[in-house]
């Protein structure tokens, strides 16, 4: 197995195999990797894995940070929902081992502290443990495949009458509220960042983006990466 950093000749071929493989996410593209090097302090580290045959079986995205200004850390994803290797099925194994070790000398050339990877799959897990190593199982992303389960399911099956749920859900349609997929427009946008804002500073959460992060976003990931609802 071969592990290379992203260039531009292997750009375009990153991109297909992320556009076919069923557990890569937006995530997962290099339109992420542009806001995320255009917004934050980052340095990429973009990882691909062949086989002997020189195919292409698996990528990883990695940032390169710096916590408290002097640890340096190699992060999948940093400010990201979704991250950690994507790989052909039938060489998780492989593959794994070759991000391992790969990750090992790296962390050795480049004077990085400590790396993370986060998983889509935790099979991946059983391929990452050891004397320097941990794996964390406690901690996870909430995802609703609406394909799998659609809205008429959950409002049928998973909002009960029994739970209230759906007489909450009425109550606010008949007060008038009613809900949309903005339109792109700026104004649409402002809307949502000042709910965004105001949300943030009244439960007293982490500091607010600035209205010029959502602006890069918006430019690069919608509207086919999401969609946002006021």
């Amino acid at each position: 197995m071969i592990v290379e950093s992203l260039n531009e000749s292997n750009a375009r071929e990153w991109e297909r195999f992320v556009a076919k493989s069923p557990r890569a996410t937006f995530c997962h593209s290099l339109k992420w990797k542009a806001v995320l090097e255009k917004l934050f302090p980052v340095e990429p580290m973009y990882l691909l894995i062949r086989d002997c045959a020189d195919n292409l079986v698996g990528v990883c995205p990695f940032v390169i940070w710096k916590e408290l200004k002097v640890v340096r850390v190699l992060d999948s994803l940093l400010d990201s929902d979704y991250g950690g290797p994507v790989i052909t099925e039938g060489y998780a194994e492989p593959t794994m081992k070759a991000l391992r070790c790969y990750l090992e000398q790296l962390a050795h050339d480049r004077n990085i502290t400590y790396a993370r990877i986060r998983l889509s799959d935790r099979s991946y897990s059983q391929y990452l443990g050891g004397s320097v190593s941990r794996v964390d199982l406690s901690l996870g992303t909430m995802m609703l495949d609406l394909q799998e389960d659609p809205t008429e399911f959950i409002w049928d099956e998973v909002f009960t009458k029994k739970d209230g749920q759906r007489k909450y859900i009425s109550r606010f349609e008949r007060n008038a509220y009613r809900t949309r997929e903005i339109d792109g427009c700026h104004e649409d946008w402002r809307n949502f960042y000042t709910l965004y804002y105001n949300n943030l500073v009244h439960i007293g959460g982490a500091l607010p983006y600035d209205f010029d992060f959502f602006e890069d976003v918006r430019s690069l990931l919608y509207p086919d990466n999401f969609g946002v609802l006021l």
